[in-house]
Formats: C-alpha cells, structure tokens, sequence
C-alpha cells in the first residue's frame, strides 16, 4: 500500500503546480488500481492533466524524486500498463481535443476516443485504417501505445499512420518527432537527443528488414523499429518507435496522424462453417484480398449471444455452426462490390454450411460490424452465468498455421478444465482466447498460469508469439516465454534509453521479463468455500466449443461477510458484494455510443472514477478487504457514491448485469447511517414535503423561485442551482383538485377497466395540467380511473440520498393506499417513468411486506398500460389529425423497465405527425441529480447531443414521458415539450386550448 506520508508530500508539493485534478486516498485512488485485465495495484497517485504543461510538471517531479509514472489512456489493456506503484497519469479526461483536420491527415490529442476521430473522420469521408468500431473505447493514445488491431494484412501496421508525434519526456522537455530525409540525418544539427540515439540503434538493428528470422522481427513488441529507417524512400520516421511501446518512452500529447479515404460502400458477409479449422484454412481462398477491411473468425458462442440480443444478425447465422468467418469488403462503386458478393457465393456455395451477404452504405452502422457488443448486451440478461475474463492479451502465429493451432489450443483449454471464448483473424494470425469464469469463484484458484505455459509451447512450436503474458511469468514454469523475447530486451534498453532518460515511465515493463509487482484481482467472496470441480472427460478431437460447466454455482451457501450489512433485499443467489466482484471490468461502460446509455454520469466529466467499473470495483475493494475495510460507511465513500445518478442502465446494459445503482444506495445508506444526511440531502429528501408547503402559498413560492436573490440564498441553503429553470408552482395539489372533481373516490362498480393513477411530485405540485390531461383521456378511452388521495411521493429522492429511513416511510404510506386498490381489482398506472420504476423495483427491496410485491406485479408506466389497451382493441383511434414533427427522447428509467417505446409508437400513428425518435443518450438532468448547484453544468454537457439536436430547425417541439427530462429539454429554449399523452389527447379531441399553441415558441426562460 502507497505511504501515506508520502502521498501528502507530493499533493502539497504539486497541488499548485499542477492545474489537473491530483487525487490521493484509497477510495480515490481504487478507480485507478486495475484496467480491463485481472491485475490490480494502487498507485501513490493519480493526476489528470489539463495540458501539456501539467504533464512536464509531472514528468519533471517524478524524474528528481525517483517516482515512477504511468501513463493512463482508457485503462482498457489487459497487462497492467497502465499500473504501477507511481504516478498514475490520467491523459484520457482533459486531453482529448482535435487540432487540425487536413485533406489526408488530422492532428488530435492523445486521449480522444477511437470513436470520436471516427465520427470526425466520416464527416470529412476519411477514415483511419485497421480500425473498425470494436475499437471505439479506447484512446488514440492507448490504440497507438498498444498492440495492432488490423485483421487483415491490407489494414496492418499502425505505425505507418504516424505522421508525427509530439512526446512529453522525462527529462521535462517536449520532443516532436516527425519524418527527417536521409540526406540530413549526417548533418550535426538535424539530429539531436533523443532521434540521434533512435537512428543509432534503428541503424545498426537493421530496422529496414535485416533481422535473422521472419519470427524475430515480429518479436519487437516494445521498441517497434519496423520501417523507421526507410531505404526506398530515403526517410527516417523516428515517429514510429512509439507503436506499441506500451507507455514506457514518453507520455504522448499530440499526433497527427495519415487517413485513407472512406469507401461509399461496404459488403458485409458471414460464411459458416464445420469446424474453426476448416474456416482459417477457407479463408486464404477470400476474393479480392486488396479491398477486404475486417476478417474476423467467431465461435458459435459468440454467434449465438450476438444473434439473441440482435435479431437482425440471424439473417446473417441462420443455422448454429461451430464457426463463422465474418467479413467486410469496401469500395466506391456498387458493381465492384457485386462481382465480389458473385465470386463469394461461387468459391464457398459448396464448401461452407451457408454464406450470407449485404450490401449497404458505408453510412449506415452495420450490426455485423460489432458483434461484440450484441454478444455484451445478450450476457446483461443472464445474471450471474459465466463471464469472460481476459487474462492476456493475445497470441500471433503464422497465418498458414492458424488452422492447425487451432485444435492444439482447445485441447490445452479443455486439460485445464477451462471454458474459453475464442475471436480469430486467420489472415493475421491473431487469435485471441478469454477464459469464461463462473463469478462464485476466485481467480487465484483457477489454474490459468499452467494453461498459459501449455500454450506457449503450442505457440513456440508453430512459430508465434504470447502476448501480455509477463505477469504471467513467475508462476509459470518451464516455459520458453523468456528465451522468445531474449533477442528483444537489449534493442528495448536501446530504444528506451535515447528517450526516457530519467527511466520513469512505466520501467517495470519490459518485454519477456516477469512483473512481480501486481496481485490477481480478490473477488469479494471467502476462498475456503469455493466449490468442489467435476472431473471433464478427454476427447480425441478437442474444438473450440463451449463445454459443460466445471462446477454448480452455489452462491447461497456464502454467509455475508460481516463487512456489509445490506440495508436492500437482494436475492439469495447474488448480494451485494458478488454483485460488484462480477464486474470484470472490460470497460464497456466507457462507451460513448449515443444509441447505449451507459454510463452518463461518466460522459459528463469522463473521470474514470464516475465509471461503473471503478464504483464496483471500489466496492469489490472494500468488502474483500484490498483496502482498508473500515472506510464502509464513510464520508470518503459516500462521495465516491455520488457520481451515480441512479439511471439503472448498466444493469440493463453491462454484460455482468451489475446493478450499480443499487450497490451505490448501500453505500449512502450506510454512510447515513454512521454520520446522518448532510443539509442539501435532508431537503431534497423531503423535496416532497417542500412542494406541498409551497403550493398552500404559490404567489410566495413563484417569487422566490423567479428572483435572482432569493434564488441564491435558495442555493447556499439547499444545494438547488440557481440557473435551473423550474415551473410555476399551482396553488393546491392536483390531488385536492381531483378531491373537489369527485376523482379521488374508487368506484369499482363501473364498467370498464379499472386505473388507480399514481402522480407523484411533478405532476401534483407542478405540472398539473400534465395530471388533468391524463384523467381526462383515460376517461374519454373508456377505463374507470381514480387518484388516490392519500398517495404520497414515490420516494426516489430520499433513495438516491440514501435516506432510506424516509423511504421506507414513505413505502409504508404508499402500500395502504396502493395495496386496497389493487386488491379492489385496479391497475396502479404512473404518469412517470421513474415512478413505475421505483414501485415496481426498490419497493419490494425495501420492506418485506407481502403487499410490495402485489403493488410491484400490478404497476404500469402510462405508455406501457395504454399499449395493452391498444393491442386488445381497447383504446379508440386518436384519429385528428396534428401537423408538426417531434423530437422523441426516451427516458433512461424506461429504457431500464425494458418495455420498448410505447408512448413513441403510439404517438407514430397520429395522422400529420412526423416522430423522429433522437436516439442521443440521456437528458442529463437525472432528477434530484440535475438540479444540484455542483451537478448543473455536468448535466447539461450529458444532455449535450440531445438538447443539440432538439436545437435543429427542423424540430418543432419535443416529446418525452419523463417530466424531469422535459425541464431538461426546455431548460435555455424556445420549443415546448410534451407527454405522449398530451399528443394522443389533442388527437383525440380533447385539450383544444393546448392544440392551439402545442407547437408555438415559448419564452426561453419559461418552463412549461
């Protein structure tokens, strides 16, 4: 563990040197311990810096007090580059800025994401070659720092896109390296410091292709020398050497980068095959080879879960096969394109199961072109099944010996009694293979440092390479890892020399060596009890397929351990702490996809500590005791906690299904628990309460809210930012409103089916028209709807607070009304999303009242419940026509319930409407979370790329069913925001007053 005293020292000799966030501290400090990869180790820090100034400082620090440092692009490696026992440099939060887009060519900060500079790229009809979009997480920097990721030969080498690269290093200088002609390197002054000392080793190796064996030149995983010196050419490219060298010679700031122009057109293709071997041998037969982009060989593994998440890929793998060679060809014109598919089906009608091809513009975002995120989405469904773990990187061998090795790999798998999922690039030779671990067991009981020495030897005799494995390498015997890289280590001290001086960066990476300095990943359950293996019986011919499961998962036979009490119900086959050691950490939850959700919190700020990997991981931490076990119920972890917003989409989304939100209002709770509700939360628990006191005197309330002043006085008090913009509070509740309009009384004796309406606090403080809306369509559909009057909140702000004691109150209050209602044959029909969520979610977890469960198993979101009528023939015809197009946002807590687009489809069929359904991520404004004064700006650069797009002005009002989401998307602008059932209403007949200003602007400061 890093030196307390020593962490103090350097934050105050730093902390005003350094612009960037400097955190210290174990819980601060946990986010960035581990990266995508089972190997864990604190640093003594970590800094983010702003520019390049912040990185010399840094650099500079470090160098005079022998620090060492590692430089931290999106943490996605799978060898521990990014660890160490120094100074974490996080360049992935502020650097990440483009610079300069050119013809051919783009200039970017290191720590932009592969997914950015691709969206950059296509608007400029570029693209950045041997990159496809299962990249998108990773920094450029990272990408440039770690291995090729080309699956095929025409996209290998990218080394060769480098067109210069500007270097922070350890000496606290900036060096650029860009091409130099040879004609000059003999000059005195052309070269100097550190590309004198390159050319002198690139030189005298011979990097121009004199090296003794075709193996050894592709040993040089580090110091990548591969064309620096180009004879044809006359050019020396000291850019270059940074290819793979894994952060060990200089922190990159800046690169500029060579782009090819982007295709009009791909030809995407799955041909299925017998057997894997089969496949690798088939696909040297590929047509047009010059034009091939991606070539990637899956397992029927993968093929199945991609195949269940998408249904659109089953057109693409019709029938189950133990291997499919998944393919992408590109070009400007479709004929070309044509004669491929032509030739496709021609070579491989007859030697394959099946072949499936599409053409489709390059555009157009292909499901085929990400199986591995269809194969992640489909794993979030199956909680608590086996998981990928990777424990190494990769392992090369000769294309032409890929089919033969394949066999020899499954059965080193199948003797170690080792499920594995495989990914091939028969054209490269990369293959890469994932153990599948059962998360009831701890890793360090898995026999993974034996497997990897079997696979060596397989590799060694076929003449390939292990990848990633130096970790590995102490606990494996005998193995001929190290004499593989023997020829390697001297030309690395060579390289690494001429540029990192001082030796910081990263100096226990090197290639071929042992690193001692990690320990396995500790899973947050009691090793003693792992459970027995069943014996796997051998086979003659072993292929890479899915075996029977080694063990029966037997989770509830673990007692708690004593660390965690749960304050929540959670099932008896998953609690808390191995809901949080499911994490595997593979870094999905960085995405930055607008069609996913996870994690807005962490796209709001992109602090890898907001991630829902590094709060599970914090948890993991504490409850196995990694770190101090005592810091459970702290403030320090509190505040850790309250970077989730409580949006649930990683339990939708991640692939281990882990339900952050839930872990996180254990973590507030207990910190509640140990030090009470600090002033901000105790208000916003009881905003509840705060709503009704202001609709007794509305005129006051308004005033308040509306003056500058009093706004700022409101802040310093509760914590509610002066610059969100909130609607006018209504004299009354809408509950008393329906008391004196006869609506609060239950009538079980009138026909048609029966609706108890659940309000909550906007719609009964705030939007009440919203409320009258809703009765009066209901009613005008036929259903024998009521509101509750003793109904109170649903609770959600006192949970994400974790004051679970007002909570439960407020549960109990709920579940008498709610409950006789349901028991009198009544639907419990919420007007908001979140609503419905709580009620049917977190109320059985938070009491274990019977009637929990009966109101949770009766309780519909209104979209949802008007969908049911419509597919029974129930709801009459909204059949007015309305003439305008919406933006349509839906709701993360919709999204979470995994009910589709109800409230969309719906609104679809209104005649003269046009629903564009803005895909863009979350609104950003997450309830209580969005009105904080410290989350308020946070919030709106999470709802960026909707409230952009809602800004288009061909977009005249939007549409959401969350209220909240709606102030976000009327918060600074003109356009209104509706409900969907506001639109089916004024489709309907009713609401002629709002029909005649729906789509009219609107004050912008106004909230409507």
């Amino acid at each position: 563990m890093p030196n307390p005293r020593t962490q103090r020292l350097l934050r105050d000799d730093l902390r005003d040197v350094v612009r960037g966030e400097l955190v210290i501290g174990d819980v601060a400090l946990g986010a960035c311990s581990t990266d995508a990869g089972v190997w864990e180790r604190q640093p003594l820090a970590m800094i983010a810096p702003r520019d390049a100034t912040d990185t010399l400082a840094v650099l500079t620090y470090a160098s005079e007090h022998g620090i060492s440092v590692h430089p931290r692009g999106a943490g996605l490696g799978l060898t521990g580059d990014c660890l160490g026992r120094g100074i974490v440099v996080d360049c992935s939060r502020h650097l990440r800025r483009i610079i300069e887009t050119g013809p051919d060519q783009f200039t970017v900060e290191a720590g932009i994401t592969v997914r950015e500079v691709r969206e950059a790229l296509a608007n400029h009809n570029h693209r950045l070659p041997g990159l496809t979009a299962e990249a998108d997480e990773f920094t450029i920097g990272g990408w440039l720092n770690g291995q090729d990721l080309a699956s095929v030969p025409s996209e290998s080498g990218h080394w060769r896109t480098i067109e210069t690269a500007r270097l922070a290093l350890s000496d606290g200088t900036i060096e650029t390296l860009e091409t130099v002609p040879l004609d000059f390197v003999d000059s005195p002054d052309t070269l100097t410091g550190p590309r004198r000392g390159l050319y002198r080793v690139a030189n005298w190796r011979g990097s121009h292709g004199e090296f003794s064996s075709p193996s050894e030149r592709a040993d040089r995983a580090l110091a990548n020398l591969t064309d620096l010196i180009d004879r044809d050419e006359k050019t020396f490219r000291p850019q270059r050497v940074i290819a793979g060298s894994r952060g060990t010679l200089g922190i990159l700031l800046e690169t500029t980068l060579k782009t090819v122009p982007l295709a009009g057109y791909y030809l995407w293709a799955a041909i299925g095959f017998d057997l894997p071997e089969r496949a690798a041998d088939e696909s040297r037969n590929l047509p047009e080879p010059a034009h091939l982009e991606w070539a990637e060989l899956l397992d029927w593994r993968s093929i199945a879960l991609a195949s269940d998440s998408n249904t659109t890929l089953k057109s693409f793998f019709p029938e189950p096969t133990p291997a499919t060679l998944c393919l992408r060809w590109a070009a400007d014109d479709e004929s070309g394109l044509r004669n491929i598919e032509r030739r496709l089906h021609e070579t491989f009608r007859g030697r394959s199961v099946y072949v499936r091809s599409e053409l489709a513009s390059s555009r157009i975002e292909h499901p085929l072109a990400t199986p591995r995120r269809w194969v992640r989405r489909a794993l979030s469904s199956r909680v608590g099944a086996p998981l990928p773990r990777p424990v190494f990187d990769s392992l090369t061998v000769p294309p032409d010996a890929v089919a033969g090795v394949l066999s020899q790999l499954a059965g080193a798998s199948q003797n170690a009694r080792l499920n594995v999922s495989v990914r091939v690039a028969p054209l490269t030779g990369r293959i890469t293979l994932d153990p599948l671990f059962d998360p009831t067991r701890q890793l360090s009981d898995i026999p993974i440092a034996a497997w990897l020495g079997r696979l060596s030897d397989i590799v060694e005799k076929s003449g390939g390479t292990l990848w990633g494995v130096e970790p590995w390498m102490s606990r494996i015997r005998g193995s001929a890892l190290s004499r593989r890289f023997a020829g390697t280590i001297p030309v690395w001290r060579e390289v690494k020399a001429s540029l990192d001086v001082a030796g910081v960066l990263n100096p226990e990476i090197l290639p071929g060596l042992p690193r001692t300095d990690f320990s396995v990943r500790v899973l947050s359950i009691p090793a003693a009890l792992v459970p027995a293996e069943k014996s796997v019986k051998s086979t003659e011919s072993a292929h890479l397929t899915l075996l029977e499961p080694v063990h029966e998962s037997t989770i509830d036979t673990y007692p708690a351990l004593p660390i965690l009490e749960a304050e929540l119900t959670w099932p008896e086959d998953r609690g808390p702490q191995l809901t949080a050691s499911a994490c595997n950490s593979c870094g999905a939850c960085r995405s930055l996809d607008p069609t996913s959700r996870m994690c807005p919190s962490f796209r709001g700020d992109r602090s890898e500590s907001s991630s829902p990997r590094a709060l599970a991981g914090l948890l993991r931490q504490v409850t196995s005791g990694t770190i101090d076990p005592t810091l459970w119920g702290s403030e320090q972890l509190k505040e850790a906690a309250e970077a989730c917003f409580h949006c649930r989409m990683c339990r939708t989304e991640c692939q281990a299904g882990v339900d952050i939100s839930a872990l996180m209002i254990e973590a507030k709770a207990a910190a509640v628990e140990n030090y009470g509700l600090a002033p901000k939360d105790f208000w916003l628990s009881r905003v509840d309460t705060l709503a009704r006191l202001a609709s007794f005197f509305p005129v006051i309330a308004n005033a308040i809210l509306s003056h500058g002043r009093s706004r700022w006085v409101l802040e310093k008090v509760t914590g509610l930012s002066r610059h969100r913009r909130l609607p006018r509070v209504r004299r009354w509740s809408f509950i008393h409103r329906a008391e004196q309009r006869g609506w609060s009384k239950p009538r079980p004796q009138l026909p048609g089916p029966r609706v108890a309406l659940f309000l909550d606090i906007l719609a009964n403080h705030f939007d009440q028209d919203l409320a009258e809306t809703t009765v009066e369509y209901l009613k005008w559909a036929g259903v024998n709807v009521y509101v509750p009057s003793r109904q109170r909140s649903s609770g959600m702000p006192a949970l994400v607070v974790g004051d679970l004691e007002r909570a439960r109150e407020l549960v109990r209050i709920n579940l008498r009304v709610l409950a006789n209602a349901v028991r009198d044959g009544f639907t419990i029909v919420c007007i908001e999303p979140t609503s419905a969520m709580v009620l049917r979610d977190y109320y059985p977890r938070l009491t274990d009242d019977l009637d929990a469960s009966l109101v949770a198993d009766n309780t519909l979101e209104l979209g949802t419940y008007l969908s049911g009528m419509n597919d029974r023939g129930l709801l009459p015809a909204a059949d007015q026509a309305l003439h305008g197009r919406i933006g349509y946002h839906q709701p993360c807590h919709l999204r979470a319930m995994n009910v589709g687009n109800p409230g969309f489809e719906l609104v679809k069929r209104v005649p003269g409407i046009s629903v564009e359904h803005i895909d863009r991520g979350c609104s950003g404004i997450a309830g209580p979370f969005g009105f904080s004064r410290s989350n308020f700006r946070k919030s709106l650069r999470i709802g960026y790329q909707l409230r952009s797009r809602l800004k288009g002005s061909d977009i005249e009002v939007g549409m959401t069913e969350c209220l909240s989401c709606r102030m976000q998307m009327e918060q600074g602008l003109t356009k209104r925001s509706h409900h969907p059932v506001e639109i089916l209403a004024m489709a309907s007949g009713l609401k002629p007053d709002l029909r005649a200003h729906w789509n009219q602007p609107k004050p912008r400061n106004i909230i409507t």
